[in-house]
């Protein structure tokens, strides 16, 4: 193989990993989003309770 084929398929091979790796932290980052609005929605859920039961 020469230089400008192992050239090429380095970068071909760069390109692959580089796009692997951004789809994996872009569903990392929607899967840290989700589980923060679950949170978000449970504590808000357990603030309604407290004060319905405090009749706030």
């Amino acid at each position: 193989m020469n230089y400008h084929n192992k050239s090429g398929l380095q970068f071909w091979y760069q390109r692959l990993l580089e796009e692997q790796l951004l789809a994996f932290y872009q569903q990392q980052s929607q899967e840290s989003q989700k589980l923060d609005q679950d949170w978000a929605d449970f504590a808000q859920g357990e603030m309604e309770q407290i004060n319905l039961s405090e009749g706030i």
